[in-house]
């Protein structure tokens, strides 16, 4: 891919649009050129590359339907809402790269290899693959700017770990697409020089290979989200901090949080409630109140009013908890 709630799925990031329309935009154009140089030639390895074109060319469409279906509002059908689908169609679209761009690559090489089949010497191939090694290294440069911009530094395993398919998608794939340009104006390259066809026909399969390493990485990165991932351990860690210092709150018992969307997380939260500390808001506003068993006839209204201030102050210090379930107890368990 070439330069391919309070909050709706990471994807809606102006950014993330901008290098998803640039995607698009010069994928269609260079797919084009790559057919062409192609049937020009009939090399394999410009074959790989033009059938990785292809597949990146739909990649962005099914990125942009998962983002577009992933903010959805919750329904009847899915009370939880739509967010999980983003990373649906993010793994269709790793299938999609993984089928056109490498299973494709690697039939027609063995193709070429059963047949010994010579391809055609172009000058104007390989001009059509240099230009499309600049573009692809522009569009690169292009999305890590965009990326660099939205998340600051960047290392690559934070990049494995990103709960947004887009972004991962965006850069594994345009580093891909470098790898196979390099690697296509390698084995024609190389055969032009020689006159060797098995160059050519080394190097599609060194370009099946590589699309079907970055293709198998997004679609074990977006099962892996899909089946319910855990969020950060630093998200959980603000949210039991957060809630822990309430005074209100003895202690939280446990904490559960898993991705719902790319920006959201479900978080269930279980907290033992100070019982002296709602007698005591009781007595002071209720002075001339004697208060009777407390564990039994609690004032609901106010217990209603605590815990609308403690999710109000979670989501205050972790916006991504957007959909927060508090469960609380008076009772401690131990």
């Amino acid at each position: 891919m070439t330069g391919h709630n309070h909050h709706g799925p990471a994807g809606g990031g102006q950014g993330t649009k901008a290098a998803l329309a640039v995607t698009l935009a010069v994928n269609l154009g260079l797919t084009a050129l790559k057919w062409l140089a192609f049937f020009l030639t009939g090399s394999p390895s410009l074959f790989g590359e033009a059938a990785h074109s292809t597949a990146d060319s739909l990649n962005p469409i099914l990125l942009w339907i998962g983002s577009k279906r992933g903010r959805r509002p919750a329904d009847a059908a899915h009370p939880a809402g739509h967010g999980r689908e983003t990373f649906f169609w993010s793994f269709l679209a790793a299938q999609a790269m993984f089928l056109i761009g490498a299973v494709f690559t690697a039939l027609n090489g063995v193709e070429t290899v059963r047949l010994r089949r010579v391809p055609t010497p172009s000058g104007v191939a390989i001009a059509i693959i240099s230009i499309a090694l600049l573009a692809e290294s522009y569009s690169f440069w292009r999305a890590w700017k965009e990326i660099r911009a939205r998340l600051g530094t960047v290392t690559w395993r934070g990049l494995l770990g990103s709960r947004d398919p887009l972004l991962l998608g965006i850069l594994v794939e345009n580093g891909v697409d470098m790898a196979a340009a390099v690697l296509a104006l390698c084995g024609f390259g190389l055969f032009a020089l020689t006159g060797d066809w098995r160059w050519d026909a080394g190097f599609s399969f060194a370009i099946a290979a590589a699309i079907t390493v970055s293709a198998f990485t997004l679609m074990n990165r977006s099962r892996s989200l899909l089946v319910g991932e855990a969020a950060p351990a630093e998200m959980l860690e603000r949210i039991r901090r957060t809630a822990g210092l309430q005074p209100y709150v003895r202690r939280v018992l446990s904490a559960q949080a898993v991705m719902e969307d790319p920006e959201r997380v479900r978080c269930r939260l279980h907290v033992l409630l100070d019982e002296e500390w709602f007698r005591e808001e009781w007595e002071e506003s209720h002075p001339s109140v004697v208060m009777p068993a407390f564990t039994i006839h609690i004032a609901l209204s106010a217990l209603e009013t605590t815990l609308w201030h403690l999710r109000l102050t979670i989501l205050g210090a972790v916006p991504e908890a957007a959909n927060l379930e508090i469960e609380f107890t008076f009772k401690d368990p131990n």
